[in-house]
């Protein structure tokens, strides 16, 4: 996963309300647990697009991350990072500039709550249609964002999958005050072709365009002495 989608994904988690959870306490008070289950659709990809105004570069390495947040709907978060790129030349996705030429040009950023997301049941297609914000990151220490409004940017996505699915798990324990302490994060994820647009940019055209659709199941737990 590059940078990007990790900055994403931390955003996200921190933001968007899951499509189900559920939390049980025991009697005693001694135990906790909490399970939390999702639908996510993402994608990465890096495109050329020469736009009128120098600051957008003309070539642009892009995330995006649709998190259902009910049946049917979705909140979105996209993160794209512009460069000036010599002709048919592509910066490496992971730096701000490269070796070959590419210079950094700036930021940009996108979020919709309640974006319109449908799949199907097996979870093999799903499509996103409506309008995203989009801004300047601005500045993080500013409690207000500080971010310059660039106007509704219309996407209209799909994923399609292929392949089979990718079933993963991870676990992390820790002690503190007589309490321990887990969680586990429990994934099947299928990669995914994209086809459709965000705002000016078809994926179909894309230098690069990858995605994939990911059920996830978050468990967390603590137990007291």
């Amino acid at each position: 996963m590059s940078p990007t989608s990790i900055r994403l994904a931390a955003v996200a988690v921190a933001t968007v309300p899951a499509l189900l959870t559920t939390a049980v306490p025991a009697q005693a008070g001694d135990s906790y647990l909490s399970r939390t289950t999702g639908f996510v659709g993402v994608t990465d990809w890096v495109q050329y697009f020469d736009f009128d105004n120098p600051t957008f570069g003309n070539v642009h390495v892009g995330s995006l991350q649709a998190f259902e947040t009910s049946p049917g709907v979705a909140d979105v978060f996209a993160y794209i990072v512009d460069f000036e790129c010599p002709p048919g030349v592509y910066p490496d996705p992971d730096q701000h500039g490269s070796p070959n030429g590419c210079v950094y040009t700036g930021a940009r950023q996108m979020e919709g709550q309640a974006v319109t997301f449908t799949s199907s049941r097996k979870g093999d297609t799903a499509t996103l249609s409506g309008t995203l914000r989009a801004s300047t990151p601005g500045d993080p220490h500013n409690p207000d964002g500080g971010g310059t409004n660039l106007g509704s940017v219309p996407v209209e996505t799909t994923w399609t999958a292929v392949g089979d699915p990718v079933r993963s798990s991870s676990t992390y324990r820790f002690r503190g005050g007589g309490t321990v302490y887990s969680e586990t994060h429990r994934t099947v994820a299928r990669e995914a072709t994209m086809s459709g647009r965000l705002g000016p940019m078809l994926f179909e055209q894309a230098y690069q365009a990858s995605g994939s659709l990911e059920r996830f199941t978050s468990t967390s737990r603590s137990r007291s002495r």
